[in-house]
């Protein structure tokens, strides 16, 4: 019979000493933080992250500038046959 002996990582899970934090070899400290955070965290500030992204050009007023009146005007001009 074999006797495994199982040795939990020092300071808990996702801190074994012997290996990286993420990924082979990664030293920076904002992604070694990251990787050892709770998924829910982590997932909660990359979604509102990426709204604050997604919704800077509605805060912004830049809406597309095709879609201005005169344009539409010289794009139904263009589609009517008169240029």
């Amino acid at each position: 019979m074999v006797k495994v002996v199982y040795q939990p990582p020092p300071f808990g899970p996702r801190t074994n000493l012997a290996s990286g934090a993420y990924g082979p070899g990664v030293k920076t400290p904002w992604v070694v933080r990251l990787s050892k955070m709770p998924a829910g965290p982590v997932m909660v500030g990359a979604v509102a992250s990426a709204m604050v992204v997604c919704s800077l050009p509605q805060l912004c007023k830049l809406v597309n500038p095709v879609w201005h009146p005169k344009v539409i005007f010289v794009l139904v001009g263009i589609l009517r046959g008169s240029t």
